[in-house]
Parts: structure tokens; C-alpha cells; sequence
């Protein structure tokens, strides 16, 4: 996947609130990091992303959630790390990266993922808004 470079009075940053507008308004570009989970592919805002890091050690938390693998030490912090398989109705096995995103409160929160593919630029002009109507 490539970025596409456009000008700045077309591109915006991508939280979910931009996301579902532009999807709506059928306008706009947004970089999106594209992921692998459960072998289909996935994307979400690369505004949200801090980074992708190879899937380290996660120490599991007895009676945590079923979403909630357990926690991963990273950069000298501790951070929560879910896998997206039931949010998303796929199994993830691999496991092989971290995306590490923060909230809107600032937490960051890891997402175990089979692999980061890339940063791909979304052109919302090119939505088809028919196909799309039950995913926003």
C-alpha cells in the first residue's frame, strides 16, 4: 500500500467521528493503516495510530475480559492489549503485531493483529455509498 499526497485543504485526520462524517459527506481523504486480522483486511484512522510494534511479551490477566489478551510493556509503560477477532467476527492467531493507538483521552491501548500492511489514502469520493450504507 502507498500514501497518496494531496493537498492539505483535502486531507484530514482520521478519529472516528472524521471517518463516519467524511463517509457521509462523500468527501475527503484520510490516510487509513491498513491490518490483517483473521486473514481479511481491515484499516483504521492512522490519526489514532501511535505505532505498529513486533508482538512482545503479553502477560494475561486471570478474569479479564475475553477481548483483553492481558498487558505488554511498552517504551517503560504498561499497556492494555485486546485482539479485535470478536469485535470484528474473525479469529486472530497470529498475533504477530501491536497496533498501539490512543483514545481520546489520551490512554493508549494495543490491538494484536496478524500483520500491519500499511498506510494506504482513502478518497471518500470514492465511495460506493450503496454497499457501504450498513457499515456507518
Amino acid at each position: 500500500m502507498s500514501a497518496t499526497l494531496v493537498p492539505t485543504s483535502e486531507y484530514q485526520l482520521a478519529d472516528a467521528q472524521g471517518v463516519r462524517e467524511a463517509a457521509r459527506r462523500r468527501t475527503g481523504i484520510i490516510d487509513l493503516l491498513v491490518f490483517k486480522a483473521g486473514g481479511e483486511r481491515f484499516a483504521v484512522g492512522l490519526a489514532a495510530v501511535d505505532e505498529v510494534i513486533d508482538t512482545g511479551t503479553i502477560t494475561a490477566f486471570p478474569q479479564s475480559p475475553r477481548m483483553m489478551l492481558g498487558v505488554s510493556e511498552i517504551r517503560g509503560g504498561l499497556v492494555p492489549v485486546y485482539t479485535p477477532g470478536p469485535a470484528l467476527g474473525v479469529d486472530v492467531v497470529e498475533r504477530k503485531k501491536i497496533v498501539v493507538a490512543r483514545g481520546r483521552d489520551g490512554r493508549r491501548v494495543g490491538l494484536a493483529v496478524d500483520e500491519a500492511e500499511g498506510v494506504m489514502a482513502f478518497d471518500f469520493e470514492t465511495l460506493n455509498t450503496g454497499a457501504a450504507q450498513g457499515m456507518l
